[in-house]
């Protein structure tokens, strides 16, 4: 869990129509935290501060995470997710 997963903590590098991402801001990830609540708050910042296309984003977003989380046979993503995207939203709302 990297507890700090937003737009402002990737970097993406475009070279021969490939794209290369990468994390920073990694010295807080803890492996045994809730990859969920990264996903929701991923989902959330992109969607809520780049707008149009980061609603475009956000839907690669979540299907890439679902095929994730059905590679590890999660079950709980639908309703963990929904919790933590509605936990990210107040976040960034009552702190802009």
């Amino acid at each position: 869990m990297h507890s700090d997963l937003n737009s402002r903590n990737i970097m993406i590098k475009i070279e021969n129509n490939k794209y290369d991402f990468k994390l920073i801001d990694i010295d807080s990830i803890n492996l045994f935290g809730d990859y969920i609540f990264d996903i929701g708050e991923l989902y959330v910042d992109i969607t809520y501060n780049l707008r149009n296309i980061g609603k475009i984003i956000g839907v690669w977003i979540e299907k890439y995470f679902r095929d994730f989380a059905d590679q590890l046979g999660d079950r709980t993503l639908d309703e963990d997710y929904e919790a933590a995207k509605r936990k990210c939203f107040i976040t960034i709302v009552a702190c802009p």
